[in-house]
């Protein structure tokens, strides 16, 4: 039985000549860009795995404990100063722990 474009068989609903090769070079369409887009989200990681793992080793390098010590010697103006860092974190710890015991003592 036919019915415009469209055959009707036993099995149901099939798609004349031309809509077969439409539907094909659609679904070839939205396989490449699929493909595009998965090398592109995978390069994302790979890049992003590449410029974590530089930073890492530069923090190392510049004799920073951790990433978190850096950020906060960002912070705290002394990107690239870990000793300078330090030595202010360590003032700043006294000036917190004098006021800890200040006001332990005026509780008292």
């Amino acid at each position: 039985m036919t019915h415009g474009d469209v055959t009707l068989g036993s099995a149901g609903l099939f798609l004349a000549f031309g809509q077969r090769r439409e539907a094909r070079a659609i679904m070839i369409g939205r396989i490449l860009n699929l493909t595009v887009l998965a090398l592109t989200g995978f390069l994302g990681v790979v890049l992003s795995g590449h410029l974590w793992a530089r930073y890492v080793e530069e923090t190392a390098a510049l004799g920073f404990d951790g990433i978190y010590e850096r950020f906060q010697a960002s912070q705290a103006g002394l990107a690239n100063d870990p000793i300078a860092y330090r030595a202010a974190a360590e003032v700043e710890r006294a000036r917190q722990s004098g006021q800890v015991l200040e006001t332990a003592a005026l509780e008292e």
